[in-house]
């Protein structure tokens, strides 16, 4: 098991974006430019670049929270009512 790789990508993607703002704002405009939901798009990055997505939940700043969950919701993968608090505390 490789324990470093992602503490190696979280401190590659923070010489990358400089903050969770930064890195949020390149998700949605890729999802833009890709006509795909943030929750799809966030998906892509996270195999093309090889890293698991709870690595990056501190990089999500909330107005991207907010939109995938809107996307789970969509899928229904997530109640109206429910949050996704669990995931990114």
């Amino acid at each position: 098991m490789d324990f470093e790789r992602p503490i190696e990508f979280k401190e590659g993607l923070k010489k990358i974006f400089k903050s969770d703002i930064e890195f949020s704002e390149y998700i949605e405009n890729l999802a833009l430019s890709q006509r795909a939901t943030v929750l799809d798009t966030l998906i892509m990055f996270c195999e093309e670049n090889g890293v698991e997505p709870e690595r990056i939940r501190t990089m999500v700043s909330q107005s991207l929270r907010d939109k995938l969950r809107v996307n789970f919701v969509e899928r229904g993968l997530l109640k109206a009512e429910s949050s996704l608090d669990s995931f990114f505390n």
